[in-house]
């Protein structure tokens, strides 16, 4: 069976046509494969420095609650300096005698 030299050339475009097709469409998939690792590699680096961030805030709230403690405890010795006047004043309370950091005799 013989085809016309027009046919031929038909066909042959198609199939050229087809071809390129393909290899865009491989072209394409390969540089999506790139972005993909690079999209990949990014996520990567940004886990570690969530990572990093999370460890470095459980510092942070440690040393807050330092700071917290301290301030806490600076501000109860002043009351206790304090308490006595402020009994007498407020309420006609006299201390007598102060037995450890926290217990008045009346």
């Amino acid at each position: 069976m013989q085809i016309s030299a027009e046919l031929y050339e038909f066909v042959i475009r198609v199939v050229d046509d087809r071809v390129r097709e393909i290899k865009v469409t491989r072209e394409d998939f390969n540089a999506l494969k790139q972005v993909v690792e690079e999209l990949a590699q990014a996520q990567k680096r940004t886990e570690e420095e969530l990572c990093s961030l999370v460890r470095e805030h459980a510092k942070t709230r440690e040393m807050v609650a330092g700071l917290s403690d301290t301030v806490g405890y600076g501000l109860e010795n002043q009351a206790y300096k304090t308490l006595p006047r402020l009994l007498e004043r407020d309420f006609d309370l006299k201390i007598k005698d102060r037995v450890g950091k926290t217990v008045y005799c009346l």
